[in-house]
């Protein structure tokens, strides 16, 4: 036993400071409370921690301050009340509060327990000077967790909850197995995705490893669990539940969708094992992806012939260099494994959502999109009726149907366009509490599903962190147990804060790509640089100019064909544009200009070359700049023609490639097969990590976007 002093300046009751010096003695052996003890310790009184749990949660004197509601949940196991908190509550939170704390760790049902911290030998802190309360409590409460860790010899992690955001960069990397994170999951609400990176919801430590299911690892996990006919793939019986789930294989999006078309893959798991193994698994790992993309394909089929709508948008990622130059603006290619993948998250949303609005028919929470209205579908009809489509508009139904049979077999890219004036039109998915919603409204429009939420992404998106605990409250009332959830008031609360930050990260996910996109073509001379020249397509007619969709770089804006002095641009007999005086009239389908030195007449849907600089301002950010070069396409191809498909018809391709691959697999030479394969690999560590890359399945509200760019030409 070790004799010190505690210092303590308080204040008299007429408001004098006082300083108080007390006899502090600290012990070697302080109880843990822990199953997985090594020393020994008196664990004999009261509650002890079990040893198969995960890891040990150990929350910060905030936390336990604001957050006691959420630390009283069963499903948070594993707490260890400091003495420093505790003692926290008792000066601040007043009797009521402690004695709700202290109920609690007195309660059996509870796996927390009380660690006298400032009693123990190396885990007491003396508070520094000048040195303030709070840095001085979050210090203790660190040193606390780091002593459990060094305590239980390192057979348990430990996890401190804090929510000052210095404390998180400046202990987050000082001990391996103690973790410190923040509690900002329902402030940030979702994951924000930028054009060249992303702003987790949750912090690495969660996101990246204990809550992510990484290969040969246990991880617990909710999982939903279907029993299939196997001839007509109709549902038998579902299960919902806990698990403990050990993934066998982490598979990119391009390694899966190469085992899939039958081209020679390395999977990094089979690397060690001898020859004949090895094919036996690869053959096991083959015909899973293959059950899988089959029942895939039926689920998909079943949501089309209930009016599920295929849209289209436009995602662009930027290419970095090592010394971080923007390399390439490369947008998003869709592959037939991210259908199969996004088709399963589909299907487990559904049915959790059927089971916790079962459960709880007006605390629920679901997501729905409500119908469009049909004045915003003018744009789209007008530019169909120009090319001879009729597009039905009366139902989603319909719609999809009718974007269906909108095909033009020379230029695939007008389907695509078709598409992408479909989803400006559409209206947004917000999130909802059942109680504050008529039934009718339920309905997912795009998805045509009578009942739909967020359930499998809970490291990307707070609602399905709340639908979690939705689903398990609703199982353990299953089981007889009583439950208690949010109320109707306060997860409609809840549902507007979501969606209104859904909305902030859309926008910034817009601006972000949209930067760098200047960024591309800041230091290019659009003169000379071949880079700055490229095809488009015109989508919309207005009065002064056309609006018009770069496929290459995923670029939408407005192309002037008349200037402020004047001047309209006419086309030469090759079809080089130039700047005379003329006048512009404006038809239904088309655009003409004349002048006297010849006339030019732009088309909707019609391939033009266009030149990209990019237009400084000093007073709003930079933009793109699109000017007319040429009144016909771009000579050069695309260099990646999947980018103008559609999705369907850019699996079938996918499909026509891999068939000719592997008849011409002999000439191919070994070399340069693997530069292609390295070439392909994702950046990504494993296949969950990249599932969550598909964001929500909402349809993005462009309406705004689109709206601006017609002011602008307006």
């Amino acid at each position: 036993m070790i004799k010190t002093e505690k210092i303590l300046h308080l204040k008299s009751s007429r408001g004098r400071k006082v300083r108080v010096v007390r006899e502090h003695y600290l012990r070697e052996k302080i109880p843990c409370f822990s199953a997985l003890c090594q020393a020994d310790c008196d664990n004999n009184e009261g509650k002890v921690l079990p040893g198969d749990l995960t890891h040990y949660v150990v929350p910060d004197v905030g936390i336990v301050l604001d957050f006691q509601e959420i630390l009283e949940f069963r499903e948070i196991q594993g707490i260890i009340f400091t003495q420093t908190a505790c003692q926290a509550v008792q000066h601040n939170k007043g009797r009521r509060q402690y004695n709700r704390l202290r109920n609690l760790l007195k309660d059996p049902r509870h796996d927390c327990v009380l660690f006298a911290n400032e009693f123990q030998e190396y885990s007491y802190c003396p508070r520094e000077k000048g040195e303030s309360q709070e840095k001085w409590q979050t210090r203790c409460v660190y040193s606390a967790a780091v002593w459990y860790y060094n305590h239980l010899a390192g057979l348990k992690d430990i996890v401190m909850v804090t929510d000052d955001a210095e404390a998180v960069a400046q202990y987050s990397s000082l001990n391996s197995g103690v973790y410190v994170i923040t509690m900002k999951a329902r402030a940030r609400a979702t994951t924000y995705y930028l054009a060249d990176r992303r702003y987790d919801m949750l912090p690495e430590v969660l996101s990246a490893n204990l809550c992510s299911l990484l290969g040969g690892v246990d991880r617990y996990a909710m999982s939903v669990l279907w029993e299939l006919d196997a001839d007509s793939l109709e549902v038998k019986n579902v299960w919902f539940g806990r698990t403990l789930i050990r993934s066998s294989y982490q598979l990119h999006y391009e390694l899966a969708q190469a085992l899939l078309n039958g081209d020679e893959a390395e999977v990094p798991e089979l690397d060690k094992l001898k020859p004949e193994e090895k094919d036996e698994r690869l053959i096991q790992l083959i015909q899973a992806l293959e059950t899988l993309t089959h029942v895939a394909r039926h689920l998909r089929a079943q949501r089309d012939r209930g009016g599920a709508l295929e849209l289209e948008g436009v995602e662009v990622r930027a290419q970095l260099d090592s010394e971080k130059n923007i390399t390439a603006l490369v947008p998003r290619q869709p592959l037939e494994v991210h259908e199969t993948v996004a088709e399963c998250m589909i299907f487990a949303n559904h049915w959790v959502a059927r089971k916790i609005q079962e459960s709880f028919p007006h605390q629920a929470l679901l997501r729905h999109h409500p119908p469009p209205r049909q004045e915003h579908f003018s744009q789209l009809q007008e530019s169909a009726r120009a090319r001879g489509f009729t597009i039905d508009t009366r139902s989603n139904k319909s719609l999809a149907d009718s974007l269906e049979q909108a095909l033009d077999p020379q230029d695939p890219v007008v389907n695509r366009l078709l598409r992408m004036m479909a989803t400006q039109a559409m209206s947004q998915a917000m999130y909802f509490s059942t109680g504050a919603v008529p039934t009718e409204q339920y309905y997912h429009y795009g998805l045509a599903l009578d009942r739909y939420t967020h359930f499998t992404s809970p490291i990307r998106r707070y609602a399905d962190v709340i639908v979690h605990r939705l689903l398990t409250a609703a199982l353990e009332q299953d089981r007889g147990l009583s439950v208690a959830v949010a109320s109707n008031r306060e997860l409609e609360e809840t549902s507007q804060h979501i969606n209104n930050r859904n909305r902030a990260a859309q926008h910034a996910q817009k601006l972000s790509t949209e930067l760098f996109q200047c960024l591309f073509f800041r230091d290019r001379d659009p003169q000379t640089d071949p880079t700055c020249v490229s095809d488009a397509v015109i989508y919309a007619i207005r009065d002064n100019g056309l609006l018009v969709f770069v496929p290459q770089y995923g670029v939408k804006g407005p192309v002037y064909l008349r200037s402020r002095e004047g001047l309209v641009v006419t086309a030469g007999a090759d079809g080089s544009c130039e700047w005379s005086s003329g006048t512009v009239k404006r038809h239904s389908d088309h655009i003409t200009t004349s002048s006297v030195s010849g006339s030019a007449t732009f088309s909707l849907f019609q391939h033009i070359t266009v030149r990209i600089s990019v237009q400084s301002n000093r007073c709003h950010a930079d933009s793109l700049n699109l000017e007319v070069i040429r009144n016909t396409p771009h000579e050069t191809p695309d260099p990646d023609p999947g980018q103008s498909q559609s999705r369907v018809q850019l699996v079938q391709e996918v499909r026509r490639q891999a068939e000719e691959a592997s008849l011409q697999k002999a000439s191919l030479k070994p070399k340069l097969s693997r530069e292609e394969r390295h070439f392909c690999q994702s950046k990504q560590p494993n296949l969950y990590s990249l599932l969550e890359e598909i964001r929500e399945l909402s349809l993005m509200d462009a309406e705004a976007s689109a709206k601006k760019l017609c002011a602008t030409t307006a």
